[in-house]
């Protein structure tokens, strides 16, 4: 099965509700983090971006070992808006719902880099849906259910709790769990749809909100704008990082390779890099050495699987690269860990 471009992240909040969830449901995230290239001990900071692919493995792993295919309702009523950085108080701040779907497309990227969220009128309805221009079955389904509902639980925090959709339209197949949709989303839902699509009546959404503060709305935009600058300054480095973890098991492709991947002129590339004050070399060794240490912690992948997955030939050039970056061998620094 395909999935999403390897340059595509989702913020950090996305990681510690997940994290929440598994525990609720008494599953450890560590484990399922690390199996899809992961450490949910990087997420302690809800700013941390996360790969959008390796966040796609965590959440189809959720499903399977839930057993539970409502498991993105149960992820939705563990999301807190206050985490996704101003845009969680930018929303409870805006004059009316209208008002915060507006913030809510234009600053969608700041939940995740791939898709859109669109919002249009039709007669007396409002549609928010969420277009993800990909084959259907490529995401998750329970990431797309997560993020419906996500947008729920947004509205609910501002309209109050008795706030429902007029319709819920979802492309997933039919649940088993049904009832857990229907007791969320307290409206009708329609599976194996054209597109994820949330209805609305207009006139709730013209509503003024409790929480109303321009000022403080204003306030929280120039916050996620700021946000999103930072972000797009770094953004090189994530695509290249999440390219070189995609790349690894197949061998560390050259320069101008990762330059193609990053729709750049080996120039260009080089000149990024060199405004970072990155060498690539180095940065690709740190990536290893990372990975290295994250796989060995849990001590669920053998020496020569983790040979493999850094993209060494033999066990024994890994072994060797371990010990001159932490002074141990593989097995000399899982022993300490126990």
């Amino acid at each position: 099965m395909s999935s999403a471009p390897h340059d595509t992240t989702t913020h950090g909040a996305i990681a510690q509700t997940m994290i929440r969830t598994l525990a609720s449901c008494d599953l450890s995230s560590e484990q399922l983090f690390q199996e899809a290239g992961l450490d949910s001990a990087a997420f302690s900071s809800p700013d941390e971006r996360v790969l959008g692919a390796a966040m796609q493995r965590v959440w189809r792993a959720a499903v399977t070992q839930t057993g539970d295919d409502a498991f993105g309702i149960r992820f939705a009523q563990q999301f807190h808006p206050g985490s996704i950085h101003g845009l969680g108080f930018a929303w409870a701040a805006s004059d009316t719902l209208a008002d915060a779907f507006d913030r809510l497309v234009r600053y969608f990227r700041v939940l995740c880099t791939f898709g859109e969220v669109i919002v249009d009128e039709q007669d007396q309805q409002v549609r928010l849906w969420l277009n993800m221009p990909v084959p259907a079955g490529t995401a998750a389904d329970a990431s797309l259910d997560g993020a419906m509902a996500m947008f729920i639980q947004l509205c609910r925090y501002t309209k109050g709790h008795d706030f429902n959709p007029a319709r819920v339209e979802l492309q997933r197949p039919e649940p088993e769990n049904q009832a857990a949709f229907n007791d969320f989303f307290r409206a009708e839902v329609r599976y194996g749809s054209a597109e994820n699509v949330l209805f609305f009546n207009k006139e709730d959404l013209a509503q003024p909100l409790p929480m109303a503060n321009p000022e403080l709305a204003r306030a929280n935009d120039s916050v996620v704008i700021s946000y999103l600058q930072r972000f797009d300054k770094n953004n090189i480095l994530s695509q290249l990082r999440a390219a070189i973890i995609e790349s690894l098991p197949s061998g560390t492709p050259s320069q101008g390779q990762f330059a193609e991947m990053l729709h750049m002129s080996i120039r260009s590339f080089q000149r990024r890099l060199a405004k970072e004050n990155i060498k690539f070399s180095e940065f690709v060794e740190q990536i290893r050495e990372d990975l290295a240490r994250q796989y060995l912690r849990t001590g669920e992948k053998s020496i020569s699987e983790v040979s493999y997955l850094l993209g060494y030939s033999e066990p024994g050039n890994f072994s060797r690269s371990f010990k001159r970056w932490t002074g141990e061998t593989p097995q000399q620094y899982q022993g300490n860990l126990s």
